[in-house]
């Protein structure tokens, strides 16, 4: 009985992690810490307001504060829409207005990342390239140099190819932070995300320049580019979920000459069902009229709105292509 007071007069004030493990010790321990008002001394000392009800929200002191007591960080992530072979990332480089690096980088280049750092890095930049941490790394091949005195800038778009659209990762961001003791120059950008995620912001992308010193204290001898998103997202299913909540409303155009190809296959068909609907159009001369079209100078791509007729003018009909009319004006 006198063990009992002992116990009794102790567990108040211990920590719940301590009253928990208490609990553990027998079963007379165990009936004794499991008394409410012990955990009702501990959840006074973190949400005192809880208590000034007659009966705790939850059914239990206990109850509460073992719910509630810890933030639950470990969440099991489902597998991402996205796969870095699905993206391209398109890197541009400037210092002050003359273009220095300007590539198309696959997505599994960046998984690959830089195998074998170059020789005369820094201990502990040649540490980090090695690291276990998540990284997305690409090789600068031929490597480049930047003058510190001059401003240095940096634009990331990312193309997915599943659906040809394009978003921003980073918007002409300039290295204003050059780090000598690891050998990186620094910039970021806040992420666009899709109107639909409403609550997500100020999550930025880093994008850093990997160097070795030159033999001129004002140069930079840049032979890596590392990539990450540490505010959010510090593994690969992390990053994948992440850019697929970007804001992707900018759709790339296909290379001149595979549209070309496309379109040029797809207006003589269009055309011929045209003359065959009309009977009075001549496709030499709809084709001619087109091609000397002088507004179309320009544009590869424009909206054609035609419109026919019946004879008795009964039926009218809107036909709309999407058609790529050569400029012949000229």
């Amino acid at each position: 009985m006198a063990n009992e007071e002992v116990l009794k007069a102790v567990f108040p004030f211990l920590e719940g992690v301590d009253l928990a493990l208490c609990m553990l010790v027998s079963k007379q321990w165990r009936d004794i810490a499991k008394d409410d008002y012990f955990w009702k001394c501990l959840c006074i000392k973190r949400w005192p307001s809880v208590c000034k009800r007659p009966y705790p929200p939850t059914k239990t002191y206990y109850k509460l504060f073992q719910t509630f007591y810890k933030r639950h960080h470990s969440r099991t992530l489902l597998p991402p829409k996205l796969s870095f072979t699905q993206l391209e990332f398109f890197i541009d480089v400037w210092a002050e207005d003359k273009l220095i690096f300007s590539e198309v980088v696959p997505g599994p280049a960046l998984q690959t990342g830089i195998k074998t750092p170059p020789t005369g890095i820094s201990e502990m930049l040649r540490y980090h390239l090695e690291g276990p941490e998540y990284k997305m790394t690409v090789p600068v091949e031929p490597r480049f140099t930047v003058p510190l005195d001059k401003t240095v800038s940096v634009s990331v778009l990312v193309n997915r190819m599943d659906s040809n659209r394009a978003a921003c990762v980073i918007s002409k961001s300039i290295f204003d932070y050059v780090d000598r003791t690891a050998y990186r120059a620094l910039a970021f950008d806040y992420l666009d995300f899709s109107p639909i995620y409403l609550f997500i912001s100020g999550i930025r992308a880093w994008i850093s320049l990997l160097f070795l010193e030159d033999g001129d204290d004002g140069v930079i001898d840049v032979f890596g580019i590392e990539m990450d998103f540490c505010d959010a997202a510090n593994s690969e299913e992390e990053v994948l979920w992440l850019l697929d909540m970007l804001d992707w409303k900018v759709p790339l155009k296909r290379s001149e000459s595979s549209y070309w190809e496309q379109a040029l296959a797809r207006v003589p068909v269009f055309l011929n069902g045209l003359c065959k609907m009309s009977g009075s159009w001549k496709l030499p001369d709809l084709w001619l009229a087109m091609c000397t079209n002088k507004h179309m100078k320009h544009n590869l791509t424009s909206i054609r709105q035609i419109r026919y007729a019946s004879i008795g003018g009964r039926l009218s009909m809107r036909l709309q292509a999407c058609i790529a009319i050569p400029d012949c004006s000229s």
